[in-house]
């Protein structure tokens, strides 16, 4: 760990707790990371546009990389550059919507300015209110797939999600994938989507082997990039299947988790 050249945390359960900004220690450890020539890396299921967050965490430049969408948007900073891959068609999101017919959901979807839902409820009110986009309700389900889309996502129940995987496991699907990203919110983008495989685009640039890659995460969309990198990092108040997959456990991201493991690991 001592040659390690990129570090890639997941956003929200992992750098930081849902909906708060990054703590003090934790900014310490990314301003440190910089000193010491170390680059360092956002990657969520947000859009990069919802990702500039530097300043607003009093850090005097914005991250080396930054991953949106699970990997569908690329922002390389030290290029000045972005880029976009996996774009889904719209018969594949509607794909999605028939696989997610039997269970209780709310289809929700990014389409550019604004945040498409099914319905308006508790939930698409809190996530709102910390996002700058426009509320619209569909007139029906064809509004989320009359266009391509990189993703779709369901809130559903938090006590349905285990059989919500378990049966969408047994259907193996071929054209699309599905991942936990939050207790109650299922995502599905094409099937080949992976924030490794959009950070390892970025490693190739600038010339970084994946095994000086380290990368933290907390639930099923950052299975991927702990898999693949030099050294996978799970928080402890990670999903099991995460856990599972990663090479290092560390303390809970309300314990600056990320930030300890870096400074007894790293530095």
């Amino acid at each position: 760990m001592k040659n390690i050249k990129l570090i890639v945390g997941d956003l929200d359960g992992t750098l930081v707790i849902k909906h708060n900004d990054a703590s003090r220690r934790t900014r310490d450890v990314i301003l440190e990371c910089k000193k010491r020539g170390i680059y360092f890396g956002i990657a969520s299921g947000r859009q990069t546009d919802e990702l500039n967050l530097y300043k607003r965490w009093g850090l005097d430049e914005d991250f080396d990389l930054i991953v949106g969408l699970n990997g569908c948007q690329l922002k390389d900073n030290l290029l000045d550059v972005e880029k976009e891959y996996f774009v889904m068609e719209g018969k594949y999101i509607k794909e999605a919507i028939d696989v997610m017919r039997p269970f209780k959901h709310n289809p929700i979807m990014y389409v550019g300015n604004i945040f498409l839902t099914g319905e308006v409820n508790e939930l698409v009110e809190k996530s709102l209110a910390h996002s700058d986009k426009k509320l619209v309700v569909a007139k029906d389900e064809t509004d989320f797939y009359k266009n391509d889309n990189y993703k779709i996502m369901f809130r559903v129940k938090e006590e349905e999600m285990p059989s919500i995987e378990k049966y969408i496991k047994s259907l193996n699907l071929k054209n699309i994938k599905a991942f936990k990203t939050q207790p109650d919110l299922i995502e599905f983008s094409k099937i080949d989507v992976d924030k490794a495989i959009t950070i390892s685009k970025f490693c190739e640039m600038h010339n970084i082997d994946v095994k000086d890659v380290m990368t933290f995460g907390d639930t099923t969309n950052d299975n991927g990039m702990l898999k693949w990198a030099g050294v996978g990092v799970c928080m402890a108040n990670g999903s099991d299947d995460t856990k599972a997959i990663a090479d290092y456990i560390c303390d809970d991201v309300r314990n600056d988790g990320l930030a300890k493991f870096i400074e007894e690991n790293v530095f």
